[in-house]
This record gives C-alpha cells, sequence and structure tokens, in this order.
C-alpha cells in the first residue's frame, strides 16, 4: 500500500473515525462450579467512520480491504457498509464502515497510528486492548481493562 494511501485513511479516522470499546449488557459471571461469580459485562472493539458521502465510505473501504489483504494469502472477510437510521427525516442519510474484529483492527490502526494525530491516544490504547486480549476470552480482565479505558479518556481530555 502506498504511504498516500495510508495517509489518507489516517486522515479520514482522525477527522470522521471513532476508536472505542462498546460495553454489552450486564450478563452473569459463572465460575468453574456453574454458580455465578458476580454479574459483569462484555467489552469488544471497534473502529468505524460515520459520514454522509457513501462514495467517501466505499473507498475507505476498499483500502482498508487492501490493507488488510496485504501479505496474506487468506479471504479477509471485512464489514459492509452500513446505513445509519435517524429518526429526523429533514436529516441527510449517514453511513457507517466500521472494523470489530480484533486481528483486523490491530493490522489496520498499527499501519495508520503514528500517521494520525486526533485519535493518536484512542489507537495507541486500541492496540494495547488487542494486544491483551485477543480474542473473547478472560471476561474479567476486558471488563477491567474498559474501566481503566474510560479513566484513561477522562484524564487524557483535560486540558
Amino acid at each position: 500500500m502506498e504511504d498516500i494511501e495510508l495517509g489518507w485513511l489516517a486522515g479520514i479516522v482522525d477527522g470522521e473515525g471513532s476508536i472505542g470499546l462498546v460495553k454489552s449488557k450486564e450478563h452473569p459471571y459463572l465460575g468453574v462450579d456453574g454458580n455465578i461469580i458476580e454479574k459483569t459485562f462484555d467489552v469488544f472493539p471497534y473502529v468505524s467512520v460515520t459520514d454522509t458521502s457513501i462514495e467517501l465510505l466505499s473507498k475507505f473501504r476498499e483500502l482498508c480491504i487492501k490493507l488488510l489483504s496485504e501479505n496474506s494469502n487468506e479471504n479477509i472477510k471485512v464489514p459492509k457498509i452500513s446505513k445509519v437510521l435517524s429518526k429526523n427525516k429533514n436529516h441527510k442519510d449517514v453511513y457507517r464502515f466500521g472494523l470489530n474484529r480484533s486481528e483486523l483492527i490491530k493490522k489496520f490502526l498499527s499501519s495508520i497510528v503514528l500517521l494520525l494525530t486526533a485519535k493518536k491516544f484512542e489507537a495507541e490504547y486500541m492496540l494495547k486492548f488487542v494486544d491483551f486480549y485477543p480474542d473473547r476470552t478472560n471476561y474479567l480482565g476486558r471488563c477491567s481493562f474498559y474501566e481503566k479505558w474510560q479513566e484513561a479518556k477522562r484524564n487524557h481530555s483535560k486540558p
């Protein structure tokens, strides 16, 4: 992938993107014996771009596929662009494209993190998360990381 394409991806993420952790609804966490240890939640990483231009998102998705397919013999499954439903019929249509699989997020962010400005902090933190929790195991650790993520975001945004 050319540097100009990586720079374009980074610029779109900086301007129109979002990097974060989604918290699921609370559910029981069962111990080895099957008894409820505590109520907990799960956490899922994401990188998304939302915009009114389907053309912009189509190009973004196309470049993501190109980037994520580099040096890989396997077929990369990348989500489609989805339409965001608006309650106000006077608003323009809004579309979203996002990555939500740890291995895709890791490859994508590690390719653009040095080019980011506004979202660099979030990208670096997300790379730590996908390194610590590459799959959906260790719910309690993931929950703990989420709490640290929230605190770090609060502290980072202070002037």
